[in-house]
């Protein structure tokens, strides 16, 4: 019953994302955001609180972090913008990494999920570096820290110092790729780092 209950979780929040149903087609490009205003994402933030799978609820948390980054210069202001990300970061320490543990249980969607919503706030480099190193520590399997680091380093702001960290974590991305045994992950790995 659990997994329906999130499925149906996921067909609302797809509802009030795309503002059209399931059954009906929705073309959209990762990354590109939703058209959603402050109350709908109040609203998404509600519903997150009430999921339990991990993967679910990154999703969701990448859905509404991507729609207000890219749309904040007219809808969102600093505020709501903290208020959100606020919400989100409520919602990632009781959620994550999966309490129950029916899936992974490294940080893995804890740390991304952090890294995302790092991008509605202006985050110091520290902020950043800990990510970083919290994957290092944390995340032993070398496809998933090679994920991690390629979703952080995409979040990651491209401005000053922070550039060069950028590259360099792109650098260790790919330096782990090379020792991935699996050729698929490897090819999956590249693919998530383009």
């Amino acid at each position: 019953p659990w997994l329906k209950r999130e499925e149906s979780y996921m067909q609302i929040s797809h509802f009030i994302l795309r503002k059209v149903t399931s059954s009906e087609s929705y073309s959209y490009s990762s990354g590109q955001g939703y058209n959603i205003t402050y109350d709908e994402a109040v609203d998404l933030c509600a519903i997150l609180a009430l999921m339990e799978m991990d993967e679910l609820v990154y999703s969701l948390i990448e859905s509404i972090t991507d729609s207000i980054v890219s749309r904040s210069k007219s809808l969102f202001s600093r505020g709501q913008k903290e208020d959100i990300a606020q919400r989100l970061t409520t919602i990632i320490q009781s959620k994550l990494p999966d309490p129950k543990k029916r899936s992974i249980t490294h940080p893995g969607y804890q740390i991304v999920s952090i890294a995302k919503v790092g991008r509605l706030t202006n985050k110091a480099d520290e902020f950043w570096d800990g990510l970083i190193q919290n994957t290092r520590n944390e995340v032993n399997n070398l496809s998933d820290r090679t994920l991690i680091f390629s979703i952080i380093a995409s979040a990651m702001p491209s401005d000053g110092k922070r550039a060069d960290s950028k590259k360099k974590l792109i650098k260790e991305a790919l330096e782990l790729i090379n020792e991935i045994p699996a050729t698929y992950d490897k090819i999956d790995r590249y693919e998530n780092l383009a």
